[in-house]
Order: C-alpha cells, then structure tokens, then sequence
C-alpha cells in the first residue's frame, strides 16, 4: 500500500503474542510493540484491526500525519508534521462504522508523544461481543514488519449468587432452620453466569473450608456443595461464608450463613426442701433447667400425673 516503506515482505518479521483482560463495561486498553530492529529506525506506519479481517479499524501514517480508518466517507489528521503538535492525542473512532466491528463511538486511538511513541486501541465500556484477537502492524523505515497480536478476554460479571439448604429452600436470610444435635446437613452455593465462570469456594473464621465446586452440564452454573457431617454445639451460630469470583482483577461477592440449632438441656435439677414438708406452710421448690434452645418449657408431675393448677411461675435466665 505504501511501497517499499514498509517491508512488509521482509524475512524476519516479528510477531508478538500479549493478552490483555476487560471487565465488561470498563474501559480495555492494547498497545502496539513498538521496538524497531534496527535502533536508529523510525516508524512509517501504524494500523489496527481484527486478526480475521484485513479491513483497518485505524491506519496513521506518521510521514504525513494522516489517519485512516473505516469510518464512511473520511480520514483525518493529527496536526500538519504528525503528532507533534499534541502530546496527547486522542482519535475518535467515528459513528458510521463498518457492521462487523460494531464499536461505534466506544473506540479510539490513543497516540502518545512519548519516547518510545505509543499507540492504544482503546474500547469503552467493553462488551462480551468485543472479545477477540486485535492485531497491530508497524511498518518501519528500514526494519522488517512488526506485528502483536492482543487477545482481547472480556470477563463478564457474575449474575446472582443464592444459598439453598438441605430442604432445598432458598435462604433469603443469613439463617439456616435449626438442626438438631447429630444431624448432617448439606448447604449449596450456586453462582449464576459469568464469564468465565465463577470459582465458589466457602470459609469459615477467613479460612477456606471446602473448594469442590462443580460447572454444570450447560455451562451455566457452578455450585459448590458444603457437607457438615455431624452438627454439634459448637457449630451453634458458626457462620459460612460462599465466595464467588471469576476475575482476580475483582472483589468476590458473597453471601452468608449462619447455623441456627435446636439444643437438649444440658442439666435439670431441683432446688429446695422437698423432704419433711410441714403441713399448712408455703414451699417453694424451684427446677432449674441450662443448656437448652430454644429455652425449654418446665411442667410439674406427681406420681406420673401432671399437675395442672400448680402456682407455676417461670423465669428465663
């Protein structure tokens, strides 16, 4: 296209690979290789497009300052000797773009005056559809084609993350049913979406308790399946937490258990003179019961038969 500036043909042209990573809706931002092979050379030419299509998105020619790109109808200029008249410059991509890139006005060119030059493709508020390998081609003076290669992974976030206990209901809350004393429970976590989907892990006190998350077959969802084989006292009000993260780039999301336990007392003894009881006179004999929850409901029995208008009075310590 620009005769023998370039060396387009030249044996020993380079080629280097770089991945760069977006969250969707952030800004994603790829540069060019710019060392030339020979050290004294200059650069003629800068382009970028898709690696599939041979169609530039930009193509700046630092000889005559010019900008080309696939916008209907135009090109332009960055000052009359190139871009120094701007150490900052910034090219907008256009609105009438061709339909296969569909950036529209999100993408730009940044060129920096900087030593060494450089040039950014830059796409706003990226989108899962932008995903793909961008390459960039610098034509030099003298030295052979240099071309990168930028694969281009947009991470899109996670969609909902829910719990569902052993009864295979959702919990709104921060709190399980009670479980009694021995029993097993098994406590899910499920990331929705994502890409590339999430890792859900669960902790306990900040440490990590269970890693074994499972995609499902459709490659919609992960879960991870939290297994407590035997509940005790001491798992009373423990709380769990599930993480889900598909970036190292973001904070995980969460959500919250707590273990909510129904508790057998732990003692029930009598207090008072229950022996020698003098005839016409007031005894109060007290039960004390500890350890129990929720706080357990205290009756009065005589020789197996429950007393029915005993002068009861309960107190909840």
């Amino acid at each position: 296209m620009y005769g023998g500036y370039y060396n387009a043909g030249m044996a020993g042209s380079k080629v280097v690979n770089v991945n760069v990573f977006a969250i969707s809706g952030t800004s994603a931002k790829m540069e060019c290789d710019l060392k030339a092979s020979i050290e004294t050379d200059q650069i003629a030419s800068v382009s970028w497009s898709r690696y599939n299509n041979n169609t530039p998105i930009y193509t700046f020619d630092l000889r005559s300052g010019q900008f080309q790109g696939n916008i209907a109808g135009g090109s332009g200029s960055v000052g009359s000797s190139g871009i120094s008249s701007n150490s900052n410059s910034i090219i907008p991509f256009g609105t009438s773009l061709s339909r296969e890139m569909r950036l529209g006005d999100r993408a730009y060119l940044r060129v920096e005056d900087t030593r060494p030059l450089q040039f950014q493709h830059i796409i706003d508020n990226v989108r899962q559809e932008d995903e793909g390998i961008y390459k960039c081609t610098v034509h030099f003076m003298k030295s052979p084609t240099l071309t990168t290669l930028v694969n281009l992974t947009v991470i899109v976030d996670i969609r909902e993350l829910v719990i569902i206990d052993w009864s295979g209901r959702l919990l709104k809350g921060h709190t399980t049913q009670p479980l009694p004393e021995g029993a097993s429970a098994n406590i899910t976590c499920i990331a929705y979406g994502g890409k590339p989907l999430a890792r859900v892990t669960w902790w306990k006190g900040g440490v990590l308790v269970d890693d074994t998350d499972e995609v499902s077959e459709e490659g919609q969802l992960t879960t991870n399946v939290l297994r407590i084989a035997k509940v005790t006292r001491k798992d009373l009000l423990t709380t769990y937490s599930c993480e889900a993260s598909n970036s190292h780039n973001q904070v995980p999301i969460t959500a919250q258990i707590t273990i909510e336990m129904y508790l057998r007392p732990l003692e029930i003894r009598l207090e008072g003179k229950v022996d020698g009881l003098s005839v016409s006179m007031r005894h109060d004999i007290i039960c004390r019961m500890r350890g129990c929850r929720p706080p357990g409901k205290i009756t009065w029995w005589k020789d197996g038969i429950l007393i029915n208008n005993a002068d009861v009075k309960e107190t909840t310590i």
